[in-house]
């Protein structure tokens, strides 16, 4: 009885003493485990961290040791978690404290401590050097020399500020501009009489001993109509003193300086590209007629700018009535057309009588049954037979600066601009401001936009032609920040369709999909990331070729203490972004072409809309086939449009009337303007880390989220 009680004695001491060292053993394997995820804090805020690939493990002096374990990502997250996209972000530290009991090395305590952290984001990859210099512009287009101009077909929309490095080639396959035979320079007081004035009545005109008040008042003048241009400048109607053709300012702009010897108040200035006054149907009956009006040249540039023509076209045949100037060997004189019913058109050029710039000076032409008849200054300059009655129309018009019936291209574009003003829209198509070296582009085309489409222009020197960043080529792993996972983008086949893509937080978290060469998208294509296209040469394209085709950027978590939204590029093409006939497509985000962003000639429901920011080496949106008719269909329906505008219930914008009466859809379908969101586009070195430590830092900094204390 007294051996067995000792030797329970015994075993209860030697349970009570192994208790108290599996205690302590615990105990100290807690503070190995402790001390292994103080090593591990410490250690993910230093730059020389090996990242998650790399452990860590110590020995203590105690016998104890630890071992750190980083897993990227956050087991707790499920996809339906709001927060679930931050698990590409997140690190999870699994921290393991051992120690052995000496006695028994068979006994072994441990204690494991988990934490999760997330990184904050101070600081993204540095973008290039020029990147601010790119970011304000809606399109920035790059690429110069032959074959890398700017092409604008209509109807096309681009918002905001651009900045082109070549030749802007403004609506240049259509509207056409017509018979255009513009003049430069400024006239004023043109004067339309159905009688024939004789010498003795012009060289008096001249010295200013008869006035054209007199001249009017007399009935056998028979005054047809007498147009003064004393308006404001601004005015839209050109006033016909007597009443009978109130003509309008087509580009042309009243508040010029007024001839010195008979002006009024002002005259109306021409820029010499395709500016007019209409005055309507005017119609001089009988076999005699009068033109007098003073001009002041600025230049000579149109060999043949109208004064005051009545006319169908250009070619003799074409006119009723015309005077005009003429370049004859080099010299600039007077030319008089004249059409009645013997002999049909004739024409006389002044034999003498040279014409200079900046000169004020007094023109006529008379017709008096017998002989046509020019005068410079009060002097005859030419003379020739003729005989017959005035032809006449009701339907043909006249015009004063040009020849009838001006540009449909500048019509097109002034009710752009003036639909605009009305608070009708604005479908210029484009906004501006444009920052292009201007001298690339042909005055003609830089006065369409300027004053046409009142879009301002601002010159640039000519660029080097180079792209203003790097292709980064293939693409074949990227990380979110140092030491971070490797992700490796998604290969897509050369053609899609039905599909829809989008970031993968556990395998892809930034969208980065690619494909070698060639890319055709076609019917309902939807990607959300980045789009790269690359090639070892100068291929590597995107077609869009399908309907329901949507490419959108991953908006990139916000720095810290900063709201702004960065987003990387939605597609980076190496060769050209390829728009086709029929197609509809949604680009949203940054949109990079190194070659061509090119929408080919189609129809005109064919859709395009980027939202965002557009930078290529060449921009071509090509003709809508609708749109694109002859110059003749042009001409035509400019002038039924005009006629129509003396009618009781008149469309008095052309744009709206091609579309009432020709299906002619003046609303784009071929967009580009700007995110109306604060968004800031980053382009990305993927061979580095999408961020970084801030230097203020020295290493990442982490925010702890969670921390669970034992097994």
């Amino acid at each position: 009885m007294t051996l067995a009680l000792s030797y329970a004695m015994l075993r209860t001491q030697a349970t009570i003493e192994q208790t108290e060292r599996n205690s302590s053993h615990r105990a100290t394997a807690r503070q190995a485990a402790m001390t292994g995820m103080s090593v591990a804090l410490r250690t993910i805020n230093e730059p020389t961290w090996g990242g998650v690939d790399t452990g860590l493990s110590g020995s203590l002096g105690d016998g104890s040791t630890y071992a750190v374990s980083f897993e990227t990502g956050d087991a707790s997250l499920a996809v339906s978690d709001p927060d679930y996209s931050e698990y590409p972000y997140r690190l999870t530290i699994n921290a393991i404290g051992s120690v052995v009991d000496p006695a028994n090395p068979q006994i072994q305590s441990t204690h494991r401590i988990r934490s999760v952290v997330q990184l904050v984001r101070r600081k993204l990859s540095d973008a290039p050097s020029n990147w601010s210099t790119i970011k304000p512009y809606t399109v920035y287009q790059w690429g110069t020399g032959s074959g890398r101009e700017v092409d604008i077909e209509f109807p096309v929309r681009i918002n905001g500020p651009v900045y082109f490095q070549n030749r802007i080639n403004y609506l240049s396959d259509y509207p056409n501009d017509g018979d255009e035979k513009p003049f430069d320079g400024s006239i004023d007081e043109v004067m339309v009489l159905g009688a024939s004035a004789s010498s003795m009545v012009v060289e008096a005109i001249q010295a200013g001993t008869l006035t054209l008040q007199t001249l009017v008042a007399i009935p056998a003048a028979n005054a047809v109509a007498w147009w003064r241009f004393n308006e404001a400048n601004g005015s839209t109607i050109a006033v016909d003193a007597l009443g009978n053709y109130n003509g309008r300012y087509e580009g042309s702009a009243a508040g010029g300086t007024p001839g010195p010897t008979q002006g009024g108040s002002g005259s109306a200035v021409f820029d010499g590209y395709d500016d007019h006054i209409d005055v309507g149907p005017v119609n001089v009956s009988g076999s005699a007629m009068t033109i007098l009006a003073w001009i002041k040249a600025d230049d000579f540039d149109s060999s043949e700018g109208r004064i005051l023509s009545k006319a169908t076209g250009s070619n003799d045949s074409d006119h009723y009535w015309m005077l005009s100037t003429i370049d004859v060997s080099g010299r600039k004189r007077l030319r008089f057309r004249l059409k009645t019913d013997i002999g049909g058109t004739d024409v006389l050029q002044a034999s003498t009588g040279d014409l200079t710039t900046n000169t004020w000076t007094f023109v006529a032409a008379v017709y008096d049954g017998v002989t046509m008849r020019l005068y410079k200054d009060g002097q005859l300059v030419g003379w020739r037979f003729k005989f017959g009655s005035i032809a006449t129309s009701s339907s043909v018009r006249a015009s004063i600066g040009n020849n009838p019936s001006g540009s449909p291209r500048a019509r097109l574009l002034r009710d752009l601009e003036a639909m605009r003003v009305a608070g009708q829209g604005d479908f210029r198509p484009m906004a501006g401001p444009i920052s292009a070296p201007l001298s690339l582009t042909l005055d003609h085309d830089r006065r369409l936009l300027e004053v046409d489409s009142n879009v301002p222009l601002n010159d640039v020197v000519i660029g080097g032609g180079t792209s203003p960043v790097t292709h980064p080529g293939d693409v074949t792993s990227y990380r979110l920040y140092p030491g971070g996972k490797s992700y490796a983008p998604t290969q897509l086949n050369s053609s899609i369709s039905n599909v829809s893509l989008a970031p993968n937080p556990v395998t892809n978290p930034l969208g980065l999909v690619k494909r070698q060469s060639q890319l055709v998208l076609n019917n309902n294509v939807t990607i959300q990331g980045t789009v790269l296209v690359y090639d070892s040469g100068s291929s590597g394209r995107i077609e869009l070729r399908g309907t329901g085709i949507k490419v959108a950027p991953v908006s990139l978590p916000s720095l810290y203490g900063d709201s702004t939204i960065y987003q990387l590029p939605s597609i980076i093409a190496r060769d050209d972004v390829e728009v086709y006939s029929g197609s509809s497509s949604s680009l949203s985000g940054l949109v990079m072409a190194w070659d061509d962003l090119q929408c080919f000639q189609g129809k005109q429901s064919t859709a395009l809309s980027v939202t965002g920011q557009l930078i290529a080496g060449e921009l071509e949106i090509e003709a809508r086939d609708e749109w694109d008719q002859s110059s003749s269909w042009w001409d035509s329906r400019h002038k039924e449009f005009l006629a129509q505008l003396g009618g009781s219930s008149p469309n008095p914008y052309f744009p709206t009337w091609l579309q009432t009466n020709h299906a002619l859809d003046y609303q784009p379908k071929l967009t580009i303007q700007p995110d109306p969101s604060s968004v800031s586009y980053h382009w990305h070195d993927w061979s580095k880390p999408l961020f970084e430590a801030h230097p203020d830092d020295g290493g990442l900094r982490w925010d702890l989220l969670e921390w669970q204390d034992g097994n």
